[in-house]
């Protein structure tokens, strides 16, 4: 389908969406959710304070407070029994855990010795919400135990009862997994790998539970910034400060592909499209649009001036929806319109086709005032003068069906019909157009 090959992004929403008046600057330009899409966005800047945005009308709806310096990383699961949870790390050396729709602090986990910098959930149907990571600028991996945290809230919002009382999380597993920060966490889509990016150039990949080296990807010339398992595919992508982006075979660590097309560095990456297509966020300020088999570059779109520093989309209904937020303090809300295109096209295509069906017919029907009209409406200038010349009642006839249709013709057809004119003066009915459109 042309859906699977071509994606068309849109501009559908944005909303500034940093200092006090976060929302003040917002602008509505008719987004309107699909059933299944998600109507609220969390928001880390340069806070202490998580906030949570209406995704329609940019309004913020609601906060998350607790941390005690900025927070830098989020991330969110919906495990298959209980309430969607939000992780957070921030400078203060901590992950927290909130329910994002009471703002409630549901746990604390206290270990790093330095900024947490990525904070990732396991997002497999059967192990949704089993793991929680965290990488920091202390070069440190950490494994937390959530079993817990996860029982009390499924309880509590299954009993309508408050949230409940804020736990400690305990260390599952730990490793000193890099030689300098932390960027990005990833788990593999059934939860037996975890892929690390650090500034130190590499992307390690870990076997869970325990935290057990697999490989090591070497390539990229700059610290790598992001990192993501193909949602089908034995690959893991990744993106650096190099401007690249390079696509890593799972099973041999060895790089099968590298995208060019940033002018600056690559900073968030994401898979669409079933695995078929990628999309990245660059310090240009720009996303582009990948074909993940060719490695081509489809599309690129504007929507910020400053870098972007992310990067999410909606899970379903096919992620139909994409958030930006970069460092102009600006939130782009963007609607993946292909679906909207495609039907357009085909629209047009079947419109031509009757169309072309009812000039046959009225030429067959000798109806030429029509017949002219419908090849005008075709943007098919040589049948138009082809039909002209058909007409049966000679030059006078012709001008006179001519004229009937230039006088409906309103001033944006009119200037098509004037790119159609050509003169030549060994043709009298070509220079008759120029003369009847003026």
């Amino acid at each position: 389908h042309r859906s699977d090959h071509q994606r068309t992004l849109d501009l559908s929403s944005s909303a500034a969406a940093g200092g006090d008046a976060a929302a003040a600057a917002a602008s509505n330009s008719g987004l309107v959710l699909q059933p299944g899409e998600p109507s609220r966005l969390a928001v880390a800047t340069n806070s202490h304070d998580i906030r949570l945005f209406d995704v329609v009308d940019a309004s913020c709806v609601g906060s998350c407070v607790g941390h005690r310096d900025i927070v830098l990383c989020l991330d969110t699961v919906r495990p298959q029994q209980g309430v969607e949870l939000l992780a957070s790390g921030s400078k203060d050396c901590e992950v927290r855990i909130w329910d994002p729709a009471t703002g409630s602090c549901l746990a604390a986990a206290a270990g790093h010795v330095a900024a947490v910098t990525a904070v990732a959930w396991s997002k497999s149907k059967a192990k949704g919400g089993k793991y929680l990571a965290s990488g920091g600028a202390d070069k440190l991996l950490k494994l937390w135990d959530t079993s817990k945290v996860l029982a009390a809230a499924a309880v509590a919002a299954s009993e309508g009862e408050e949230a409940p009382a804020l736990q400690q999380l305990s260390t599952a597993a730990a490793v000193a997994a890099h030689d300098k920060d932390i960027n990005a966490l990833a788990f593999s889509p059934n939860a037996a790998l975890l892929a690390t990016a650090s500034q130190d150039r590499t992307v390690k990949l870990w076997r869970l539970p325990n935290l057990v080296l697999v490989h090591t990807l070497r390539g990229h010339k700059r610290g790598v910034w992001d990192v993501a398992f193909s949602p089908v595919d034995q690959v893991v992508l990744t993106c650096s400060g190099d401007k690249l982006l390079k696509l890593w075979s799972v099973s041999e660590g060895t790089c099968l592909r590298t995208f060019e097309g940033h002018t600056a560095g690559v900073i968030r990456t994401h898979w669409l499209t079933a695995g078929t297509q990628v999309l990245s966020a660059g310090a240009d300020g720009l996303l582009k649009l990948w074909d993940a088999r060719s490695g081509a570059n489809t599309a690129t779109f504007e929507g910020h001036e400053d870098r972007v520093w992310g990067l999410t989309t909606s899970d379903s209904p096919a992620e139909a929806l994409v958030a930006t937020g970069g460092g102009d303090s600006r939130v782009v809300i963007w609607r993946d319109v292909t679906a909207v295109k495609t039907a357009e096209a085909e629209a047009v295509e079947e419109g031509l086709v009757v169309k072309q069906q009812e000039l046959s017919n009225a030429l067959a029907d000798g109806d030429y005032a029509t017949a002219a009209r419908l090849a005008f409406q075709l943007r098919h200038p040589g049948r138009l003068l082809g039909v002209l010349r058909r007409h049966p009642g000679g030059a006078a006839a012709a001008l006179t069906a001519l004229q009937g249709l230039v006088g409906q013709l309103d001033e944006g057809e009119l200037a098509t019909a004037l790119n159609y004119c050509r003169c030549d003066t060994q043709d009298s009915s070509a220079c008759m157009h120029v003369v009847l459109l003026h």
